[in-house]
């Protein structure tokens, strides 16, 4: 029997100007899709700081491993 040999996705996004709701709504759809995926072991979504500027997002995502399930 193989160990299981866990990955970890970064992504980063940045939502539009006037869009971050509907950015916020998109993203917590991709999180609730995402559990139900077989291999999902976990997304996280960092948002930008309070009162900064930024609209940028960072997303974790962790997998079994590397193959498709």
């Amino acid at each position: 029997m193989s160990q299981p040999n866990p990955i970890t996705v970064s992504i980063t996004r940045t939502a539009k100007p006037g869009c971050e709701e509907a950015f916020e709504q998109a993203c917590m759809k991709f999180v609730q899709r995402s559990f139900t995926l077989p291999g999902q072991l976990g997304v996280h979504i960092m948002r930008p700081a309070p009162g900064s500027n930024s609209r940028e997002y960072g997303i974790i995502r962790k997998f079994n491993d590397r193959e498709p399930s």
